[in-house]
């Protein structure tokens, strides 16, 4: 079934689960909380819709954001009167969210990969 349902119609189905069912699906992925995946698949609703509509994806920026997350922390992401300045409601955004969500089959050496020039 979630195979045939946008990101949108996720979102809302996840907000309509009972409490019981939706901490399942949570702990199924890495055990977030549900407030991390209801923020996950709102931000995710959004990007999905940009992508969609033919907007630039590269530099948009949402009125939301994800919750904190370790990955955060972890990266030493520098904060402004306690608010981390990528990673929330940004393109990097979502890269945090596939990382909690999908198995993301990157190669060992996808750092130096990236600092390649074309």
């Amino acid at each position: 079934m979630v195979q045939v349902l946008t990101v949108g119609q996720i979102s809302h189905m996840f907000d309509c689960l009972k409490a019981t069912v939706s901490i399942n699906v949570c702990n199924d992925f890495h055990c977030i909380g549900r407030k991390d995946m209801h923020s996950f698949l709102s931000i995710m609703t959004k990007h999905r819709n940009v992508c969609a509509h033919g907007d630039r994806f590269f530099n948009y920026i949402t009125k939301d954001s994800i919750t904190d997350t370790p990955i955060h922390r972890k990266l030493h992401i520098p904060q402004v009167n306690g608010r981390y300045q990528n990673g929330k409601n940004d393109i990097f955004s979502e890269v945090i969210i596939l990382k909690y969500l999908l198995e993301m089959g990157f190669p060992e050496n996808w750092i130096s990969i990236l600092r390649l020039k074309c």
